[in-house]
């Protein structure tokens, strides 16, 4: 059994301060090893309580909302669209002090002191360098996952497309947003990986390069491990294995 003072410690582990940056990838399962006795939303709320003390009152903490709206041909709305990745985001986009971007395919929920770096962010590239991602980058976040390893790390697309990798290619959308009761017509391009077999993300090489030159810590919260990284050692470990192999992060391999 987890409790409050466990997941800080866990946390705390693996690098992250008062005034840190993170981005939050996660596991709801990770969750029903704190008491039995509390209820599902009992426990949600003790554990961002718990991350609001792991970032501090100078920290910023987000979470992917991912709605996915402009493929689905849905309207999205910030305020009633709801993410598609998980009962946590949904749970957390509703707190008190969180905000919701406004892009229709990877929205973020953010609270704390750079909310707003995050609220202007461009959401016309969805892995652009003027994207949610790029703040990140520029920010050098940590990006986390809990119960869940690098293959859920979507900044990794961000990567992929800084590099350029031959499997991805850019295609246009459009689409259209609700902003307090207007509906925008909007496009936006996506880095969209080739339907060729073997392009999902394959990070086991990245994750072993990344252990080898100490870029990523790992920890556990009872059962369930923890993957904290910055972004930018993301981004170097990542150039590194594409420079030898352009197929480094995918299960394709070069013969």
């Amino acid at each position: 059994m987890i409790d409050y003072d466990q997941i800080v410690k866990s946390f705390r582990s693996c690098g992250i301060t008062d005034g840190s940056v993170l981005m939050l990838h996660s596991d709801a399962l990770g969750l029903s090893q704190l008491s039995e006795s509390l209820s599902r939303e009992e426990k949600f709320h003790i554990f961002f309580d718990a991350m609001q003390e792991v970032v501090g009152v100078n920290g910023t903490l987000i979470l992917p909302t991912f709605s996915y709206s402009v493929t689905k041909g849905e309207v999205y709305d910030a305020n009633k669209t709801s993410s598609d990745v998980g009962l946590l985001s949904n749970y957390f986009m509703k707190l008190p002090g969180v905000h919701r971007t406004q892009d229709p395919m990877f929205s973020v929920a953010v609270r704390g002191r750079f909310t707003k770096n995050f609220l202007e962010a461009d959401f016309s590239d969805c892995f652009g360098e003027n994207s949610i991602f790029g703040v990140l980058h520029r920010m050098n976040s940590f990006i986390c996952g809990m119960g869940c390893g690098l293959d859920a790390f979507t900044y990794l697309h961000y990567v992929e497309q800084l590099n350029k990798v031959v499997y991805r290619t850019f295609k246009n959308f459009s689409g259209s947003v609700n902003i307090d009761g207007v509906t925008n017509d909007i496009k936006l391009k996506y880095f969209v990986r080739a339907a060729d077999e073997g392009t999902n993300l394959d990070t086991k090489n990245l994750l072993m390069y990344m252990k080898k030159n100490r870029h990523i810590n790992i920890s556990t919260l009872g059962r369930v491990p923890i993957y904290v990284s910055t972004a930018e050692n993301l981004v170097a470990a990542s150039k590194n294995l594409l420079k030898n192999d352009p197929y480094a992060l995918v299960q394709l391999r070069v013969k």
